[in-house]
């Protein structure tokens, strides 16, 4: 993590493994199987097995990069990575498995109670597409760089400090981008400074305008429409 996100946003850790419990719960409810199995074991080969037959092959090739460089993005707690890993048969090396890692670090993002009141604020447009180039092994965002990319910068900061108020989706918001590898926050949040956001709503401001450049990255478009709140209990 960086200095830089230590000083402006609390870093937080994704937790995968009680989101992978309820998956694999659910998915032994959805084949209506009865198993001695270990749960995770049998999600493993359960989920590689869908994945194999038809989530792959049928997600677009661009879409399937986009996942890979949005979930790369994500900070995820150690131990549980090593669980998500073993339960999919994690190959080192192997583009297939880190698209099935992928995929389930955002299931679990899309799961998370604590940040949930903020994800639509990574939801891309409807008709949105997912466009390269990806880098899909990077795992740091500028976030500064990024919002400074798209234009009229200083306007998009007065837009964000409008954005501040909700307490609820503030204290989910900070939490969220916490969740992600940003860099150069402290500029950003020097912006926003001399833009008029005060002091003690810079950590607020500087969240929803990270998580704003995500959501404007077209590589991440697949990925961040993949993280929008599951529908499952």
């Amino acid at each position: 993590m960086s200095k830089q996100q230590n000083t402006i946003l609390p870093g937080f850790e994704l937790p995968l493994k009680a989101a992978l419990e309820a998956m694999a719960n659910e998915a032994i409810d959805d084949t209506g199987e009865e198993t001695d199995a270990n749960p995770l074991e049998f999600y493993g080969e359960f989920y590689m097995e869908n994945l194999s037959e038809a989530g792959y092959t049928e997600t677009r090739p661009d879409d399937r990069l986009s996942i890979r460089t949005f979930a790369h993005l994500v900070r995820v707690k150690a131990d549980d990575l090593i669980v998500l890993k073993n339960t999919l048969g994690f190959r080192p090396g192997s583009v297939y498995h880190d698209f099935a890692v992928s995929d389930n670090i955002i299931s679990a993002l899309s799961r998370n109670a604590d940040v949930a009141p903020a994800l639509h604020l990574l939801a891309p447009a409807e008709d949105a597409k997912s466009v390269g180039p990806f880098y899909p092994n990077r795992r740091t965002f500028d976030a500064h760089k990024a919002l400074k990319a798209q234009g009229n910068y200083a306007e998009r900061l007065k837009s964000v400090a409008l954005q501040v108020g909700n307490s609820v989706v503030d204290n989910a918001a900070v939490q969220l981008a916490g969740t992600f590898n940003f860099t150069n926050l402290s500029k950003l949040a020097a912006d926003l400074s001399a833009a008029g956001v005060q002091s003690e709503a810079l950590p607020v401001a500087v969240a929803h305008a990270a998580l704003g450049a995500l959501r404007s990255d077209t590589r991440l478009t697949a990925g961040l429409r993949s993280a929008q709140a599951s529908k499952k209990d």
